[in-house]
């Protein structure tokens, strides 16, 4: 087992796209076509195929979880990528509703590194714009009655497709706040690994938890400082081990949060 730090994954490429630099050219150019629908046997087939040795099986699958990725961006209503990695996470809990019957330890890390990495691309889409942008262009749209059949009809696909990965976005959200502390704090240690992969896994979640408190807290999670705090003094199923997890997940959001660097639009 390689140590954290080391332990090779696929590139993703950086997190989020915030910078004002690009260039009119590529600003121009149109979003990607959408990748397929997330599902847990699809996503869960390119992880494994994502460690072949075979340049035609591994490329491919790469390319695939890239685009699963790079859909928050692209606000693509692909599924719900992120939440379909938790549930290879903790397949065991998912097993009657996935229809999974077992996944490797190797896949349920990788799972965990693909779901920390896509953490900062998922929340930092700024719904409160999207939906302020959504007004204006039923405004907008309302507004322009000398346009024509054909360009109403596109404005309505665009504000539907809109209104449908808000909607999506704002639900996965919701599901991961619940899911995972539960999975970090309350499913306790697992007898199934060793304690190693089991330290392994859990740090991404850890770095995971610690990126989503980077973009969501306070305004989108007021209550998780609370939430770990509850956990540390109280503890869980696991005892000692769970509240020395909670304490180092409480330690990370408070770095991430910390240095979080705040722009004032003027």
């Amino acid at each position: 087992m390689f140590p954290p730090s080391t332990f090779p994954t696929i590139s993703l490429g950086s997190p989020a796209n915030l910078s004002s630099t690009t260039s009119k050219s590529s600003s121009q150019q149109s979003p990607p076509p959408p990748p397929p629908a997330a599902t847990v046997n699809s996503v869960l087939t390119a992880i494994q195929n994502s460690s072949s040795p075979l340049h035609h099986i591994r490329h491919p699958s790469e390319q695939l979880l890239q685009q699963w990725s790079d859909s928050y961006l692209h606000h693509h209503t692909s599924g719900h990528y992120l939440t379909t990695l938790l549930y290879i996470i903790d397949w065991e809990s998912n097993a009657a509703s996935t229809g999974v019957t077992e996944v490797e330890e190797s896949s349920r890390l990788m799972a965990a590194i693909l779901f920390k990495n896509c953490i900062p691309k998922a929340f930092s889409v700024p719904i409160d714009t999207l939906l302020e942008e959504q007004q204006q262009q039923q405004f907008t749209a309302a507004a322009a009655a000398s346009s024509s059949h054909d360009d109403n009809v596109t404005i309505a696909q665009q504000q539907q497709q809109q209104r449908t990965f808000i909607e999506q976005l704002t639900q996965e959200r919701t599901i991961i706040r619940q899911t995972l502390p539960k999975l970090l704090f309350f499913r306790g240690v697992r007898r199934t690994t060793s304690n190693n992969n089991d330290a392994t896994l859990m740090l991404q979640l850890q770095l995971a938890l610690s990126n989503i408190a980077l973009f969501d807290f306070p305004v989108g999670w007021p209550s998780l400082l609370e939430e770990l705090m509850h956990v540390v003094k109280n503890g869980g199923s696991g005892g000692g081990v769970i509240r020395v997890r909670a304490i180092k997940a409480l330690r990370m959001c408070l770095s991430c949060i910390r240095h979080r660097k705040i722009v004032v639009n003027k």
